[in-house]
């Protein structure tokens, strides 16, 4: 599975157009490889930052060289990707939409990969199954040698407070993929 996620920071402010364009190209990837879409927003930073989980590379990258990547960047420049190769992808235990979203991002110190994996799955598990969370990806960046998280929640009040060096808050406003209801 690849993750990626699509920094926007939208001439004149126009996020609520770029979200439509966002929430229409993930509709329409769905089961087109497109596992998890979420539209998120960083009002502080006066970003978008879409995140999207997909089955395979492959999907990812069909997405990049059609028309779907095209519209949701029309008009905004090239925006900054980040990739990343999912560990570790669940589902939580909440069913109502999400509303609130954390990525987490840490270095990864001289330790081998195999401990980090190990230790970010025991974490994983013991995490899925935390009231008021919707999804949880764990992710590794080999070009800068990063373990990412993004978990999806119920809202604020159910996230667990992170201890991770680059730490980002989201609104949700929307999440649609395989078996996700959409908002």
């Amino acid at each position: 599975m690849q993750a990626m996620q699509i920094v926007i920071r939208p001439l004149g402010g126009d996020i609520a157009n770029a979200e439509g364009r966002i929430t229409e190209t993930a509709e329409a990837l769905a089961g087109r490889g497109l596992v998890q879409a979420s539209c998120l927003v960083n009002e502080d930073l006066r970003q978008l930052a879409p995140f999207f989980v997909w089955r395979n590379g492959r999907s990812l990258r069909t997405f990049l060289f059609d028309d779907h990547f095209r519209d949701v960047v029309d008009g905004i420049d090239r925006p900054r990707l980040r990739t990343w190769t999912i560990l570790s992808y669940d589902l939580g235990p909440e069913v109502a939409i999400p509303h609130y979203a954390v990525r987490e991002i840490d270095a990864i110190d001289d330790e081998s990969l195999a401990v980090v994996a190990k230790r970010e799955a025991e974490r994983h598990r013991a995490l899925i199954r935390t009231p008021g969370l919707f999804s949880r990806a764990v992710m590794l960046d080999p070009a800068r040698w990063e373990i990412g998280r993004l978990t999806l929640w119920r809202s604020s009040e159910y996230a667990i407070e992170s201890d991770s060096d680059c730490v980002e808050a989201y609104r949700v406003d929307h999440v649609c993929g395989q078996g996700i209801g959409t908002a």
